[in-house]
Order: C-alpha cells, then structure tokens, then sequence
C-alpha cells in the first residue's frame, strides 16, 4: 500500500504588527484558530484578503472668500465651477508685498503644456480670483469629485 503524504509551501509576506493584529484578531473571532502557525505565523491557505471599499467622496462646507484666512496657512480654495487647489494669502508676506501686486492669493496650477507638470500661480483678490474656500487637509482633498455640474461632492 502506498502512502501518501501532503505537504505545502508556506511564504512569508510581511505585514505591519498592526495589520497582523487586525487579521489575527478577526480570523479568531471567525473561529480560525486552526490557521495559526505559532504566534507570529498564519496560513492563508483558503482565505481571500478583499480591499476594503474606497472612502464616500468628501463633503466640503464651503465658505465665502471674504472670510478666507490671510495669514499665509494652506487652505483650499475653488474657482467657481473649473477648479479645487490649495493655496494660501501672500498679500502681506516676505520683503516686498508690492511685488504680488493684485495677485494675492498663491496656488498650485495645472500647467496645461505638460501632462503631471503644476506651477505655483497666483491670483487675483476679487470677482476674477477664487470664489469660495474651506480648511485645507490632504484627506479631504483626494477625496473631493468634482461633478461636471460643479457641484462638489
């Protein structure tokens, strides 16, 4: 009579404690015990890992420019129907405020000759320049869809 004998290869992928902790934690709530290889060790063997679903797009609570903050602090600033970017106030800043002259507002711009090429640009203080703003967080901001009715979502 033959024998047979089964075997199977485990690989290693490294994971932040953190991420390990997560897994761990929900495969023993699910009764998974049995796919434990020591503390520090889990056959995957039969179990998907599925990405978890992307955040809602953010919600922004836009303000009027009036009440825009001009103290140099990032924030975000939108351009009517077109556009979202950060900026910030330069109107009062460095040796020659003159020198912004009706371009207070600084911003990151879209160089339209080059594809993934931005600029620093600047804007006027006025119907012509950003028409409402919000507080600045990075989150927030790759997070906000512009529809095509410019409506922000």
């Amino acid at each position: 009579m033959t024998k047979l004998t089964s075997t199977h290869t485990v690989v290693n992928m490294e994971v932040k404690p953190s991420t390990f902790a997560e897994i761990a934690a929900k495969l023993r709530e699910a009764g998974y015990d049995h796919v434990f290889l020591g503390d520090k060790q889990v056959d995957m063997s039969g179990i998907a890992l599925v990405p978890e679903d992307d955040p809602a797009p953010a919600t922004v609570a836009w303000k009027p420019m009036e009440s825009a903050p001009r103290d140099g602090r990032v924030i975000l600033l939108r351009w009517g129907n077109d556009a979202i970017t950060p900026g910030f106030w330069v109107g009062e800043f460095g040796d020659k405020p003159e020198s912004c002259g009706a371009f207070p507002w600084a911003f990151i711009d879209a160089d339209s000759t080059e594809q993934n090429a931005y600029i620093l640009n600047q804007a006027a203080d006025n119907e012509y320049g950003p028409t409402q703003w919000a507080p600045y967080s990075a989150e927030i901001f790759q997070r906000i869809q512009v529809i095509p009715d410019g409506r922000t979502s």
